[in-house]
């Protein structure tokens, strides 16, 4: 804590400026974050002991994305789970779909990964797209999840025919716009049943 080490806190003031202190000497960058605008990080500064570095940051203001959460047949996904990142930067939001499958997030960046998931899916992502949102504009738009995809049950046996419990089973999908990983484990029967995996 920059205070209770008898420096200021790491806020800008008024006019904008800010002093950061102490900083440890070496190469250091400058992440700033603001609620109205996107995170703003600077080149690789050099601090030599005693020494003192100026530094100019622009923030731009980011971008409102707001939409609605469908299955195919246009019913809206109550409680579906949008994770927003920046493909540059550190940037991450959750957000979740309202009861008519709404949604909003503000100050996005202009480039951001959207993973979608179903309210009952267990890590299993429903879609996911890279968006382009213009700054200190309103996008809107439908993201429509698709056919969720009936499960499937697997049976593992030794060569005598007994069922074998507790085999750790890795299923990746094949197809790329498929988008299932998943590790499970066979019960006493020596079955797994994975979701989403028929077809």
């Amino acid at each position: 804590d920059a205070e209770a080490q008898g420096g200021e806190p790491w806020v800008t003031r008024s006019d904008g400026t800010f002093r950061a202190a102490p900083v440890t000497p070496g190469r250091v960058q400058v992440l700033v974050r603001h609620p109205e605008y996107t995170e703003a990080i600077t080149e690789l500064l050099e601090i030599t002991p005693g020494s003192e570095v100026k530094v100019n940051i622009v923030l731009k203001r980011g971008g409102r994305l707001e939409g609605r959460v469908l299955e195919e047949d246009r019913t809206p996904v109550i409680g579906a789970r949008l994770e927003i990142a920046a493909l540059e930067g550190t940037f991450q939001l959750v957000t979740y779909a309202a009861e008519d499958g709404v949604f909003a997030a503000a100050s996005l960046p202009e480039t951001v990964l959207i993973s979608v998931y179903r309210p009952d899916s267990v890590g299993e992502v429903a879609t996911r797209f890279e968006m382009e949102i213009p700054p200190d504009k309103r996008t809107s738009i439908e993201i429509v999840l698709p056919e969720q995809r009936e499960p499937s049950t697997f049976k593992f046996k030794d060569s005598r025919g007994y069922p074998l419990s507790r085999v750790e089973v890795r299923v990746v999908s094949l197809d790329l716009e498929t988008l299932l990983t998943r590790t499970l484990f066979t019960n006493d029967d020596g079955e797994i049943t994975v979701e989403g995996a028929r077809g």
